[in-house]
């Protein structure tokens, strides 16, 4: 049996979870329950979670968002989760050197870790396991 203590202690007949042993290194760890479904969210959409192998770890990650606009522009540059690709190889307006046809992006995943998911905020609790 697994447990969750708001102490720096497990409790008397109760093991840390921290690898050592038989039990499992929980410190750090987000639990998600195991098994797989779909649930349907309504207007947005149904979600199917899957989980892997028992005791499978998954990184922590954010859905990705993306898109993109595009016309003339003066752009100084892009950065970040930000690109631009200049499309046109002569100047849009006569004597300029930064106006162009250009498509700028964005896309979460340039910066950060995505996946079909985000997931939540959590507490950190001390795992315990029933010796």
């Amino acid at each position: 049996m697994l447990g969750y203590f708001n102490s720096h202690e497990c409790p008397s007949g109760w093991a840390l979870a921290d690898g050592t042993g038989d039990t499992p290194d929980l410190r750090g760890m987000f639990v998600r329950g195991y098994g797989s479904q779909t649930v349907n969210h309504g207007p947005y959409g149904s979600t199917t979670h899957a989980s892997g192998s028992l005791g499978q770890i998954q990184g922590d990650a954010m859905q990705r968002i993306e898109g993109n606009t595009s016309g003339v522009v003066s752009w100084g540059g892009a950065t970040g989760a930000f690109s631009d690709q200049a499309e046109a190889s002569g100047d849009a307006a006569a004597g300029s050197t930064r106006m162009r046809w250009r498509t700028i992006s964005f896309d979460s995943a340039r910066v950060a870790r995505t996946s079909s998911e985000t997931r939540p905020i959590n507490v950190a609790m001390l795992a315990c396991i029933k010796a």
